[in-house]
């Protein structure tokens, strides 16, 4: 009695082998388009940061050359447009404990103006009193 051996020729991939790769795909291409939407919000982010600390700086510069940082305390606000974008700045000048009234403090924030309460800049100053 001859036995014989039929071999079983595979000619392609299983419907789960298809599946299985198809799912591998899906999930590599998902990960690829999540890491670019959050390089591209990151980047919308540190431009509008950018550029609302150009306003902060501005305003800190204007105070000088204006020279009426000494004359004035409180608390200040404005409205300044660089970039096409509006930005909200607010001041608060206060005397600096322990000096004898010689310095001041300048505090500054920045946001946009359509999210006032998301601080995108802020920074601390002094000022001295000028001698008379």
């Amino acid at each position: 009695m001859l036995l014989t051996i039929h071999k079983k020729i595979k000619n392609g991939m299983t419907l789960i082998e298809v599946l299985v790769a198809m799912f591998i795909l899906t999930l590599s291409l998902v990960a690829s388009l999540r890491t670019a939407t959050y390089a591209t919000s990151n980047q919308i982010l540190l431009q509008e940061r950018t550029l609302a600390e150009w306003v902060g700086r501005n305003r800190l510069a204007e105070r000088r050359i204006e020279g009426i940082i000494w004359h004035n305390s409180g608390q200040v606000e404005g409205i300044a447009e660089i970039g096409n974008n509006k930005f909200i700045w607010q001041e608060k000048i206060t005397y600096v404990p322990g000096s004898n009234r010689a310095f001041r403090l300048i505090e500054l924030t920045v946001a946009k103006i359509d999210k006032p309460k998301t601080v995108l800049f802020r920074t601390l100053d002094f000022a001295r009193r000028p001698n008379n």
